[in-house]
């Protein structure tokens, strides 16, 4: 099985796959108490192996400290248990890393204009490559060709959708500075099934969709 992507190509053997948990949210708008909170919670709780922040502000995850949080369930031996799963890159100093938080930033984050952070992200969850955006508005029909998972944010609406046997999760907005309140989402993907929720922040789940896995759209398989 080989897995590519930005600087990166990976050759492997046949994977497990494994059931992984991941989270994500948008539009955060400076809601750093809430997001370091949810973020605790996520990874103590839920045992989430993967976290997305869809912008809005994008130095949202920096300024709540994210990046030191973490868990013994969220150390490297875990990820590269299920290797399959994630996407290694590059740092500075060439080396490679797994990306645990990943982000991408809204078309008027300051961010957006430097040429080295990319709006659109591609990385793989449990064998499915999955797509991460603001503005789905943003996607090219090459990026809807290629992707199962698509998460996107920008319209503060959450909504789960399964259209043309992919599924898309935006998660709404994460800001205390709206009329609604704040919801997150969180996706379980196995070896048989992804299941889609939005929560809100007492983790009611507030809608839910699920959709069955078809094999030949997942990595190594036919």
């Amino acid at each position: 099985m080989r897995i590519r992507g930005p600087g990166v190509q990976i050759t492997l053997g046949a994977p497990e796959f494994l059931e992984m948990k991941v989270a994500v949210v948008s539009d955060s708008h400076g809601n750093i108490s809430g997001l370091r909170i949810l973020y605790t919670y996520l990874v103590e709780e839920e045992g989430i192996r993967r976290f997305f922040h869809l912008g809005h502000y994008f130095h949202d995850v920096e300024r709540a400290h994210l990046f030191q949080i973490q868990k013994s369930e969220m150390d490297d031996t875990t990820f590269f248990s299920d290797l399959a799963s994630v996407l290694l890159e590059k740092d500075e100093a060439g080396a490679g890393r797994i990306r645990r938080i990943i982000q991408v930033p809204a078309d008027d984050d300051p961010e957006a204009k430097n040429p080295i952070i990319p709006r659109i992200e591609y990385t793989i969850l449990n064998g499915f490559i999955t797509v991460i955006v603001h503005d789905i508005r943003n996607l090219t029909k090459e990026d809807i060709q290629n992707g199962y998972v698509f998460l996107h944010g920008a319209t503060h609406i959450p909504q789960v959708e399964i259209l043309s046997g992919r599924i898309f999760v935006n998660p709404g907005h994460f800001s205390l500075m709206e009329k609604d309140k704040p919801t997150y989402g969180l996706i379980d993907i196995s070896d048989s099934e992804i299941i889609a929720e939005i929560r809100d922040l007492s983790h009611s789940v507030l809608m839910r969709e699920k959709i069955k896995v078809k094999r030949a759209r997942k990595f190594g398989t036919r």
